[in-house]
Order: structure tokens, then sequence, then C-alpha cells
């Protein structure tokens, strides 16, 4: 069973996303490193939500490390928020 990591372990992630209506997915080849070096893995994270996401993130790595888990909130708003044109969000602008 895998086990929740001690300590932060730098990790670096590409991925995929595919977007609907206050849900998501996104997909993609991970990199992480720990105590033993770098290890290859694909990260899976779904999330949910419209301006504050609740997200899960499953790192698969490809060899006998064990997987990593992580769970969260994040916030996320447009770059430029609301407009004089537009009084709700202006998400033509909508950067990640």
């Amino acid at each position: 069973m895998a086990r929740w990591p001690r300590r932060c372990q730098p990790r670096q992630t590409v991925g995929a996303e595919w977007v609907g209506p206050a849900l998501g997915l996104e997909v993609g080849p991970a990199l992480v490193k720990d105590k033993h070096g770098w290890h290859a893995g694909l990260g899976i994270t779904p999330w949910i939500g419209y301006t504050l996401f609740g997200y899960y993130t499953c790192t698969v790595i490809f060899d006998k490390s064990p997987h990593l888990h992580e769970i969260g909130l994040y916030l996320k708003a447009p770059l430029l928020g609301m407009s004089s044109d537009n009084p709700g969000w202006a998400h033509d602008d909508d950067w990640d």
C-alpha cells in the first residue's frame, strides 16, 4: 500500500487538460525526485469546482517506488477579473 510522503518531494508534471462545466481531468508525464534519484511517472488529476477547486492527484511511478497521492484545494481566477464590459468573469482571458 502506498504511503503519504513525510516530506515534500520535488516533482514536475506537464499535462493535457479536459475541462467541462465545473469539473475536469488533467493527465500527463511526471518526474519525481527523492533520496534515490529521479523517477518517471504519470500524473492523473481529477478536479471539481468553479473558482475554488478541489483536486486529487495520483502520480503513478513506473519503477518500484511507491505511488504518490495528493489532495487539496486551490483558488483560480482570470487574469483580468471583472470588467465594466463584462459584469461576470472575463473568461476570454482566463490563463492558468
